[in-house]
């Protein structure tokens, strides 16, 4: 069905149970997993 999951992760707790969710989505659709960090503390003026 997915070919393809991408997750966004920030080193959170809640984070850490998203991958895990998808690791499990990519294995069972035989898919190719990325995974993104996001820093949510990055801050940079306009």
């Amino acid at each position: 069905m997915y070919k393809h999951v991408l997750v966004a992760v920030d080193l959170s707790e809640e984070s850490n149970v998203l991958l895990a969710k998808a690791v499990q989505v990519a294995k069972n659709n035989g898919a190719k997993l990325s995974i993104i960090h996001v820093d949510v503390n990055f801050f940079r003026p306009l």
